[in-house]
């Protein structure tokens, strides 16, 4: 009963040691690398699968409290909303504010810099987190913005939010 007993905790102590070098040759040599992910056992597969359960993040105007209507700023009509523009020469940069953890948003916002580009406009995009996004925009330091949720009128002249 004894031999049987060394056997066993031989092999719970080879399946830890083997877990813990894994696990230290990824954390060293693995850029993309997670402990959680290593500890949860989440795969690439799981993981893109709830990166598709992610919702679209819409912005207006109503968003960050701007000014109707925007002084200095053109307002252009694109396939995704309204881009905002600010009136510029077209070789000084623009900075373009985007909210990183919003991929659609963010996709959106780079097919719209590509486009500007290519008309020769000089975009710096300036990827950041939710809050400085908001009061990057809500400070009005943009030259560029794009809203994806266009506002409607009544007929009596009253915005609807």
């Amino acid at each position: 009963m004894n031999g049987k007993l060394v056997v066993k905790t031989g092999l719970i102590t080879a399946a830890v040691i083997a877990a813990l070098a894994y696990f230290c040759y990824n954390a060293s040599y693995n850029p993309d690398f997670s402990a959680l992910d290593f500890i949860t056992a989440a795969s690439p597969k799981k993981k893109a699968k709830s990166r598709k359960d992610i919702q679209e993040t819409v912005y207006s105007i109503q968003d960050f409290d701007l000014n109707k209507p925007l002084d200095g700023f053109d307002e252009i009509p694109v396939e995704t909303g309204i881009l905002l523009r600010r009136k510029k020469p077209m070789h000084t940069p623009m900075l373009f504010p985007v909210d990183a953890d919003s991929p659609v948003y963010l996709k959106k916002c780079t097919s719209q810099a590509d486009s500007l580009r290519e008309q020769g406009y000089d975009i710096q995009m300036r990827p950041c987190r939710p809050f400085e996004f908001t009061a990057l925009v809500h400070a009005g330091k943009f030259d560029l913005l794009l809203l994806t949720e266009i506002e409607e009128e009544h007929a009596d002249g009253e915005d609807i939010p």
